[in-house]
């Protein structure tokens, strides 16, 4: 069981870094690998630390409803929306616990927490990649490269 721990370890740390390559290159304007990882990290945070580091976005009506009637006001969400238009990204946490006054994030924060949490996110991915979100990651870099590099003809 060793190896088996060793190679997925080993797996992690390889797609980690490939990931980060990429979030890194793509940018803030267009981050089409950001934005993947961002919603396997919310599905981790939804399903398995009861949402309590979840990254809401202030221009999704679900998300706006959620806080809502967890206690946000709608000054609040005026002030947060603003935020999003003019200093942070339209991101923000939010939860009665662990961030009971809504917390904007600027891009680089955004970023940078989405790179460190990548190991939880990947270990994730590989027990579980019938998830959707975790799919989308486990297609990408995993089952694309098998296909296309591993298969023998």
């Amino acid at each position: 069981m060793e190896l088996l721990k060793n190679s997925i370890i080993n797996i992690v740390e390889t797609l980690k870094k490939r990931i980060e390559s990429d979030i890194r290159k793509e940018g803030m304007e267009c981050n089409d690998t950001l934005d993947m990882v961002l919603r396997a990290y919310n599905d981790y945070q939804r399903d398995e630390r009861d949402g309590v580091d979840y990254l809401f976005n202030i221009k999704k009506n679900g998300d706006v409803m959620n806080c809502l009637m967890s206690g946000l006001t709608t000054k609040d969400i005026a002030d947060l929306y603003y935020e999003s238009e003019n200093n942070t990204t339209k991101y923000f946490f939010y939860h009665p616990y662990n961030h009971p006054t809504p917390e904007p994030i600027v891009w680089e924060n955004l970023r940078e927490l989405l790179i460190d949490e990548l190991d939880t996110i990947l270990y994730s991915v590989l027990a579980f990649p019938w998830v959707e979100s975790y799919r989308e990651i486990y297609t990408k870099y995993l089952s694309d490269y098998i296909v296309d590099n591993l298969f023998i003809n």
